[in-house]
């Protein structure tokens, strides 16, 4: 429910009762066309001030925790089951023991792919408050 809404819903409740008894067109003289100018300029703003919200609160997330989410391929409105999940496909995809021809090199790497994923997903946990 927009302002425009809660707005036309208390002048409701505060004047309709003044006028049921005499036969005045309540809406006519409280909302006409204009209104529906201003409900979407109110509107518009209210997606604008969403979006500032939105950059704000990604600058308030510590650092660690965005390259955590980053690393797992999530964001912070993701639950911790679908974390897991994300979690797990990754592990698979990189873990050393599920690719068994690659060289000294190429498995020290997924190595540290693998703990670098294992890290991000217990700072995700913890910011959860599930460590």
């Amino acid at each position: 429910m927009g302002i425009f809404s809660r707005i036309k819903n208390i002048t409701n409740a505060s004047f309709r009762p003044i006028f049921e008894n005499n036969e005045i067109d309540f809406d006519a003289i409280f909302f006409n066309e204009k209104d529906e100018e201003l409900k979407r300029i109110i509107d518009e703003l209210n997606k604008q001030d969403k979006t500032k919200v939105v950059k704000n609160y990604n600058e308030k997330i510590p650092k660690e925790l965005l390259k955590a989410f980053t690393v797992l391929e999530a964001n912070e409105k993701n639950s911790l089951e679908e974390i897991t999940f994300l979690f797990k496909n990754k592990l698979k995809e990189v873990h050393p023991d599920k690719n068994p021809n690659l060289t000294l090199n190429e498995k020290k790497i997924l190595e540290q792919k693998t703990l670098e994923l294992i890290e991000s997903f217990n700072i995700i946990k913890k910011y959860k408050g599930l460590d």
